[in-house]
Formats: structure tokens, sequence, C-alpha cells
């Protein structure tokens, strides 16, 4: 077994050598069957100007394959590059292409004598201007490329009213606007910006040669485009030479008369790709299958010797990969087991944890409340302060007329009863009656002021109301809680101003930013001055609250709307205050609240929000 083993190798290599000797001479041993150029039939006086003009400047287009461009490593290539190699070895010069120029440049460098050679170029009125040319050496039909959609195309003539693509100063181009006057034009920079115009849509035709044409549809992929027709002019591409060289010109014509029509045939067959050939006539392909053969060859002779080395190995690991398969499995059931008893234990967590937040949400919302109300309770507190002193006044002013009312009957009954009493009698009467109905008049405001806060802050209706009283009278609920302060509070609002909002929220924030400053901005014993303005700005509310107290420290301003944030927790404070505020600002107004101090010099508080139109 052995034996037959080495043999096959052997005779693989064997092989191998045998196809690596063909692949040897079908590269470096095979004669070269491509023409060699001949010595040319030149005068002494074109010989010694070749002596004197060693270089030649080639101009060219960059982007005009299958006629000349630049790959992307640089060369210069197509049938006007294969025709510049041959003439720098017939004529032993060296000619040099320039860079960076289109074509209109191109003539542009021709017409200042920057280039002195142009290897394809149709002849014309204007170019012999400025050019010699050669005989013609390239000559194709002049085509017309549309989309395939476009069918039935007899002549030019149905391209009337269509969009043409077009490069400037092509020879094509300027013949076709000369003989088919009637086109519209659209102007690209490349043949194959204008082939890609017509296959997108942008354009509906490209007037070009059948080299071009055939050349870019096929490298661009674009199958949606063919040669519609083929026009009776023809494309004579000619080499060019600038004027002031006569010289040149008559040696370029002898070289291309050397340059057999084998020769051009193999040309164009390289880059028009004419004529089909089968692939073993093809020397690389012959070259890539011969060496192609030769590996598969070897690898399936080292692939038969080791084939059963293989197996043996393979079914070594199969057993090995059965029981770390089992093994796996094993591990796989246990952290299984594992994974979903956690799973059990993070489920009951997640719900203990819902269950947790929920009740914090509840909680939270309890003291937004409370927070809601504490106001409120304030203003309650101070009503009944003030209302107390009025209705003092009151009772003790009743018993006194009660009093005097019972003196005059017993004085009445004895018949001792004077003019004179009586009118000093009637007299008080009249003062205490004035100075009950005032105290009774001043407590009926307070309760009258207070019912429309508490009835507006209790609610959440939203109703057309005077903006100036509902702040007044969060400044007159506030009375008590201002007694004893040395405080001054403006109201800036127009008198009849109305809006459709919300009283009770407005209220609830007017009366929350007043007690914010009465705990926070000021001393007891300080004085100052507390601002509510409020106007309308284009289609917005502007409430304005200010006071000239103790201001805010620029490291606490960023927190004060936190919920929960006090700096006098001790005092009692929830910081839910301005947390409350905040949110009537957005949820209920449906705008902003915006807070601006510096310490000691104050704080402004902006509510701002839409009005309804």
């Amino acid at each position: 077994m052995m034996e037959i083993r080495r043999r096959i190798v052997l005779g693989a290599l064997l092989i191998t050598a045998m196809l690596g000797a063909f692949f040897f001479y079908e590269s470096f041993c095979q004669p070269e069957t491509a023409w060699q150029p001949t010595e040319l039939n030149l005068t002494e006086d074109e010989r010694q100007w070749l002596e004197a003009h060693k270089v030649i400047r080639l101009g060219l287009d960059e982007q005009y394959l299958p006629l000349e461009a630049y790959d992307e490593k640089g060369r210069f290539i197509g049938i006007s590059a294969e025709y510049a190699t041959i003439l720098e070895r017939q004529l032993h010069v060296k000619i040099e292409t320039t860079r960076g120029l289109n074509w209109s440049q191109v003539l542009t460098a021709a017409k200042e004598g920057k280039v002195d050679l142009i290897c394809s170029m149709a002849q014309s009125p204007e170019r012999e201007k400025y050019m010699l040319f050669s005989e013609v050496y390239l000559r194709y039909p002049v085509v017309v490329v549309t989309r395939d959609t476009l069918k039935d195309l007899e002549s030019v003539e149905g391209l009337r009213g269509k969009t043409v693509a077009g490069v400037k100063d092509y020879w094509i181009y300027d013949l076709s606007r000369l003989v088919y006057s009637f086109l519209t034009w659209r102007y690209y920079q490349t043949e194959s910006d204008c082939l890609r115009a017509v296959s997108v849509g942008d354009a509906d035709a490209y007037i070009t040669d059948a080299a071009t044409a055939n050349y870019q549809i096929e490298q661009l992929q674009l199958s949606n485009l063919r040669i519609a027709m083929e026009t009776p002019y023809f494309w004579e591409g000619r080499m060019a030479v600038r004027k002031d060289w006569p010289e040149l010109a008559g040696i370029v014509n002898k070289a291309l008369a050397a340059i057999p029509q084998s020769e051009r045939n193999r040309i164009n067959d390289k880059w028009l790709m004419t004529k089909k050939k089968s692939l073993w006539q093809n020397r690389e392909f012959r070259i890539v299958a011969a060496l192609a053969t030769g590996l598969a060859l070897t690898v399936f002779a080292f692939g038969f010797v080791w084939n059963r080395s293989l197996r043996r190995q393979v079914a070594e690991k199969t057993e090995d990969l059965r029981l770390a398969n089992d093994s796996l499995e094993e591990q796989v059931t246990k952290r299984t087991q594992a994974l979903t008893t956690a799973n059990r234990e993070l489920t009951k967590s997640n719900e203990k944890l819902a269950n947790a937040l929920e009740q914090l949400q509840q909680t939270q919302s309890q003291l937004v409340q409370s927070e809601k109300m504490a106001s409120l309770n304030t203003i309650v507190a101070g009503v009944a302060h003030e209302i107390n002193t009025p209705l003092g006044s009151s009772v003790t002013m009743a018993s006194f007329l009660a009093q005097q009312a019972k003196e005059l009957e017993e004085t009445f009954a004895q018949s001792k009863l004077t003019r004179g009493e009586l009118q000093e009698f009637l007299s008080g009467q009249r003062e205490a009656a004035a100075l009950l109905l005032a105290n009774l008049q001043r407590a009926a405001e307070m309760v009258q002021s207070f019912k429309r806060v508490s009835a507006d802050q209790a609610s959440e209706v939203r109703r057309v109301f005077p903006v100036r009283q509902c702040l007044a009278d969060v400044v007159a609920s506030l009375r008590g809680a201002l007694k004893n302060r040395q405080l001054k509070i403006i109201v800036e609002c127009p008198e009849d101003w109305c809006v459709d909002s919300y009283p009770g929220a407005l209220s609830q924030v007017a009366a929350n930013l007043i007690l914010n400053s009465l705990s926070h901005a000021y001393n007891p014993d300080d004085a100052g001055q507390i601002t509510l303005s409020a106007r309308q700005a284009e289609n917005r509310f502007i409430f304005t609250y200010s006071d000239d107290g103790k201001g805010i420290e620029a490291e606490i301003l960023p927190h004060i709307f936190d919920p929960f944030y006090t700096t006098n927790r001790s005092g009692g404070n929830t910081g839910l205050g301005l947390y409350v505020l905040y949110q009537l600002a957005q949820q209920t107004f449906g705008g902003e609240l915006l807070c601006s101090s510096e310490a000691g010099k104050g704080t402004v508080f902006t509510l701002q929000f839409p009005l309804l139109p």
C-alpha cells in the first residue's frame, strides 16, 4: 500500500514538472509573433530634425477610451497609446504625455504651442489653422446611441424635440450642430458622462463613433443602451502636429505608412474586440489552464495519499467531539436549571420593585397634593387671623349698642328722658353703626377674596377671568402672613384684562412664590418690595414675579425645581413648593417656568404659556 502511494505521488510530481516546463516555454521560449518596427527611410534633414527634437509633447483626452486614457496606475493606454509606442520605437524619441487636461484644454494648449502632437484627432477647417494632419489611420462610423426603450429610430430627424447629450469641442459634436441644427443639446464633461445621462434618462440620445459607443457601453455595463442607427458620416482619426513643425508631419506620415495592416488589426482586436477568439487560442488562458491542471493533479495526489490518515484522524476527533458534546449537554442542562431558578428569583424581585415603585409614586403624588394644599392652609390661617380683628370689634360695638339701648329704655321708663340725652344717644348710635358696618364689610371682603382663591385652587377648571382681580385676591388672602412685615407688594396688570386659562393654577403660582419669598428671601425685620406683573406678548401670557431679597446662590439655582430639594428641611419645608409650580407650568399651562437670580440681588421668576386665540 505504501508503494502505491509513493508511485502516485511521484506521478503527480512528474506531471506538475511537465506542465511547468510547458509554462516556461510558453512564457519565455516561444518567439514573439507581434510586429517589430523597422527602420524608416528618412531624409538626412529629417534625421537631423529628430536629433534636435528628442522629446515630443503629446496631448490627449484622459477619459476617451478605447482611444486614449490613463489607467488606475497612471499608465497611458488605448489605441493612441499603442501607436504612440510604435512612433517612439520608429523615431527613437521620447513622447511625454500631458496630465490633468480635458479635451478643450488640450486644444487650447495646442493653439498656444504647448502640445507638439495629438494622436487621435479629426480634421476640421478650424483645427487646420494651428495643426498639420497626417493621413487617416482610424475610421469609424458615426452612430446614435439611445435607450432600448426608444424604438424605430430611422433617422436623426426622429430626435427632434428630444435632448441630445454632447461634449463641447468634440468633432462629432461640432459636426452634429452643423448638419443637425434642429437638435436640443445638453452638455457634459466626458463621453462616459453622456452615456450615463442617456442610461438614466437625463438625455434621450448621444451621437458618437461606433468604436467608442461599443467599448464604453460594455465597460460601463449600461445594458439598457443600444446603437439605434448609423449616420452617413464617419469619424476619421489622424495624427495632428503643431503647424510650425512640418518636418514632424512628414515623418509621422512615413511612420504610419510603415505599419502593416496585420499590426493595425492586432491593435483594433485588442481594444475593440471585433474578433471572437476561442479560449484556447488565448496564450494567457493556456498558461493559466496548465498551471491550474497541474495544481489540481498535485492536490488530488496528496489528497489520495493522506485520505486514510485523515479518515482515522476524523474518526478520533469525532469520538472526542461526541464525548465533549455529552459533557457540554450536561453542563448546559445544569446551567439552564440554574438560570431558570435565577430567573424566577429575578421575576419575584422585579415584582417587589414594581410594587415599591408604585407605592413610591403614590406617596410622591400625595406629597405633591399636600404641598398644593399647603399654601391654601396658609391662606386659611391668615384669613382667620385677619377676620378675627374686625369681627371682635363688631362684637364689642354690638354690645355697646345694646347697653346704650337698655340705659335709654330705663330712662324713658322713669320719664326722665330729656331731649339732649336722646340726641346724644342717637349720635352715638350712628357712630357705632358706622364702625360696625365698616368692620363687617372688611370681614366680608376678606371672606369673598378667600372664597375666590380657595375655589380656584381647589379646582382646575378653565374659564375666562380678570387677571388683576385674581392677583389682587391672592395678595388680600395673604394679608395675615404679611402682617408685621415691612414688605410692599405691587401688582402690575391692565385693569380690565381677562384671559381664558386656569385661575386656580395662577393663584397657586402667585401664592407659593410670595410664601417662598417670606420664608427664604427676607428676614422677619427686612424691608423690601415684591412685584407681580402680568402682560401679553403676541399670543403668550407672561407672568413675572420679582423680589429684592437675598437671592439664590449659584450652586443652588440649578436644583430649585428638583422634587424634595430644600435648604430649610429643619424648618419643616418639604422641597416640593417650586417643583409643584414647575409641574403646573408644564402640565396645566403647557408652558415653562424660569428663574434667574444672583446672591444678594433678588430673584425673578417668569411664567410663560400660550393663550387661546
